[in-house]
């Protein structure tokens, strides 16, 4: 018996030697950090059993602060991420109302800057001047309202607000094998970026019949996206025509369906937002629209004025959270903005911020107003600047 045993213990001695299986946690480039049973590791992946099931990661997806030597492997007291990095900025955003004609009244509505906003963190809010009344919209933006009851003609009212931002800006690099093809069960704050919002149907049928068609036969919810991405990229063009309209009457300014944008084949961002949501949800990915402010720092990244806002995507994948992806700029500069880093791109609201009460805030404001004669133009002139500064 007692040769047996040792027979017995000699053999899981050999086999030890044979399958070394070392512990050790694993640093993702995602910021991710994953703890388990070494199995293999070459320079090419790393294979880990963890709580007996087996996971690979590849080279591409393991930052490169972790150790290399799995034969002199001990426990760490503490484990070290990669290198997060950070942009901030200070932001000045200001919506100027030039009265055109005298007015009996005036309403200006205006989304602000959310604080739960993903990859950044948004803090000192302080808006101007003093609102009359706010609220919140079903998207859980804050709306700030002004009312005015005589704005004469040839004067201007000034209203807006300064916030700082923090902005993740590590550059992600995601694999298609490193997203699951399935996701895990989704509490009702996700699962609601699969319904229908507003002019948003996912089961609208244009909507549903191409979104089968781009991802027929396709799992995973990564290259769904992409397919999606590519369809919009390669085959749409940008609307410089209703951006004209927009800028010469903002306040006239009626965007389209997903389902008029498909069949237009062309549009501007908040066209291209809706439409990238809508198809991603009827395939079953949760899909959401940002808006906010894209900058041009090429000229000086320090400091920059843009006179218009801007809208994207926000997709949400399992291990990986909510990801940008902006179908605009994509148009003219494909390879970077599928699932990009945040650094020109500003995010201040999700969703539509469609309201019964106060109409349609899609632009991110909204204005109503009458006057004392009749005009077939328009009586009002509307400018949203917004001043981006770096900070230290």
């Amino acid at each position: 018996m007692a040769l047996k045993i040792l027979n017995t213990i000699g053999l899981f001695f050999v086999l030890l030697a044979v399958t070394p299986v070392f512990a050790e946690t694993i640093h993702l480039k995602n910021g991710k950090t994953v703890e388990g049973k070494i199995i293999e590791k070459t320079k090419e992946y790393i294979k880990l059993d963890v709580d007996g099931i087996t996971l690979t990661y590849y080279s591409d997806q393991i930052a490169a602060d972790n150790p290399q030597d799995t034969s002199s492997q001990k426990p760490q007291a503490e484990s070290s991420h990669q290198k997060k990095s950070f942009l901030k900025y200070q932001i000045t955003q200001k919506y100027l109302i030039k009265a055109i004609s005298d007015t009996i009244f005036m309403k200006l509505s205006i989304a602000v800057p959310r604080n739960e906003i993903a990859h950044a963190e948004i803090s000192n809010i302080k808006i101007f001047p003093n609102p009359n009344t706010t609220f919140k919209d079903t998207d859980g933006n804050d709306i700030v309202v002004y009312y005015d009851s005589l704005l004469k003609a040839g004067t201007t009212f000034i209203a807006g607000f300064t916030y700082d931002i923090k902005l993740d800006a590590t550059p992600l690099n995601i694999k298609a094998e490193t997203v699951p093809d399935n996701y895990p069960p989704l509490d009702a704050s996700i699962k609601k970026y699969l319904l229908k919002e507003g002019v948003i149907d996912p089961d609208e049928l244009p909507i549903k019949e191409e979104a089968a068609t781009l991802t027929a036969n396709i799992k995973n919810p990564y290259l769904k996206a992409k397919a999606i991405y590519d369809f919009i990229t390669d085959n749409f063009v940008y609307d410089k025509e209703l951006l004209s309209q927009f800028q010469s009457n903002p306040n006239a300014y009626r965007s389209y369906s997903p389902q008029d944008t498909l069949a237009r084949k062309k549009g501007i961002c908040y066209d291209f937002a809706k439409l990238f949501v809508a198809l991603s949800r009827s395939s079953g990915v949760p899909a959401r629209v940002v808006r906010g402010v894209a900058f041009d720092l090429r000229k000086d990244e320090n400091h920059a004025v843009e006179d218009l806002g801007h809208a994207w995507v926000e997709i949400y994948l399992p291990s990986y959270g909510w990801l940008p992806v902006d179908p605009t700029f994509g148009l003219t500069e494909k390879d970077k903005f599928f699932c990009f880093n945040y650094k020109s791109h500003i995010p201040q609201q999700y969703g539509l911020s469609e309201t019964k009460e106060f109409g349609s805030l899609e632009k991110g404001w909204q204005i109503q107003y009458s006057v004392r004669s009749e005009s077939s133009g328009p009586t009002a002139n509307v400018l949203m600047q917004t001043e981006l500064t770096k900070s230290e």
